[in-house]
């Protein structure tokens, strides 16, 4: 089973939805690193969360709070805009 572990700040507030019964939400993530020359860089990825998931990333927080969620990696997992 494959995983993966996301380590951030949350860049937007997350909003609890439901469509089709389905429980879901999304927000970015920023993740600060350093490139090869030592300079800081920010990349945010975009996450979607369902079920419990998504109903605790969606409790009351407020934007930069520090967010760790491990969870499984879909076959096929999409990198966000760099």
């Amino acid at each position: 089973m494959k995983h993966i572990t996301v380590v951030g700040s949350m860049g937007s507030k997350p909003a609890l939805r439901t469509s089709k019964g389905t429980t879901f939400t999304n927000f970015d993530v920023l993740v600060k690193d350093h490139d090869r020359k030592g300079e800081e860089v920010t990349e945010c990825y975009e996450v979607v969360a369902f079920g419990r998931v998504a109903a605790t990333a969606a409790a009351p927080v407020a934007a930069s709070r520090a967010w760790r969620r491990r969870a499984r990696a879909p076959a096929r997992a999409r990198r966000g805009p760099a």
